[in-house]
């Protein structure tokens, strides 16, 4: 383990795992030669890991980037990117194999638009993965009861502490409205759009509160505290597989199947 927070980690939560590196782990394990991929709300960069994405940029037959960012064009890897609303995607019935959504759901007013967007444009057999906070971890439940401007503050705030650089994030801080951002919600959405589960997973995310050392220290150890099944509801995020079916499969045919190693 590697990085500033890494001394840490071994002292107080030696079993931590990101879940972002549980994000990043499974697109490398499900992108291939065949893969044509759409990343929804693609923001700069498909993961944390420049290597990674470029690796999978090369190794994908075609990715496709949407957003309604209005600086998409700065993305760090993609060429092809569309500004459009996730609500209304400007592509033809079943044209991707796989389509991604990370840290986008909490930003969805009308999330079952968009799944019913996606069960369109994906075709049989193919995959959508969503990433995302899970609303009863208690930075979540924090997010919902603080107003839009106190978001911005923090974001501010937690980048100064970190990099001793001042930015305003104006453009990188969107509304939340939290309506897909349980297990039950998005089981709820995914089968309304005639999407099967394959998989969910929750993972613990240890907040960095700016890298404030006690509050990280803290963070850590609430995160090995609930490491445990009868208090997984409270991890932060939500990793969900998703498949349309073909016509030999039901909508719960797929449910609990592996897609990827444990992490």
């Amino acid at each position: 383990m590697h990085g500033k927070n890494a001394a840490l980690i071994r002292k107080y939560y030696p079993n931590y795992r990101s879940p972002k590196r549980a994000y990043e782990q499974l697109l490398d394990h499900t992108v291939t030669a065949d893969t044509i991929w759409l990343d929804v709300g693609c923001g700069r960069h498909l993961t944390g890991n420049s290597q990674l994405n470029v690796a999978l940029s090369r190794r994908a037959r075609l990715i496709v980037g949407c957003d309604r960012d209005p600086h998409l064009k700065r993305h760090e890897t993609l060429h092809h990117l569309v500004l459009c609303d996730a609500a209304a995607l400007p592509f033809r019935d079943e044209t991707f194999t796989l389509v991604t959504a990370a840290m986008v759901a909490e930003h969805l007013e009308h999330p079952d638009r968009v799944f019913s967007e996606v069960a369109r444009i994906i075709a049989p057999g193919g995959r959508f993965i969503v990433f995302t906070p899970n609303k009863w971890n208690y930075a979540m439940v924090v997010a919902r009861l603080t107003p839009h401007w106190f978001h911005m503050t923090y974001k501010r705030l937690t980048y100064f502490l970190n990099r001793r650089e001042w930015r305003t994030f104006q453009d990188d801080v969107f509304p939340t409205w939290y309506r897909a951002n349980s297990i039950s919600a998005l089981r709820a959405l995914a089968r309304q759009a005639g999407l099967m589960e394959v998989q969910i997973t929750r993972h613990g995310l240890a907040h960095s509160f700016g890298f404030v050392k006690p509050l990280y220290i803290l963070s850590l150890l609430f995160e090995r505290l609930i490491d445990r099944p009868v208090l997984e509801v409270l991890k932060a995020d939500i990793l969900a597989v998703f498949e349309k079916p073909n016509g030999a499969e039901s909508l719960t045919g797929g449910k609990g199947r592996t897609v990827f190693p444990a992490v």
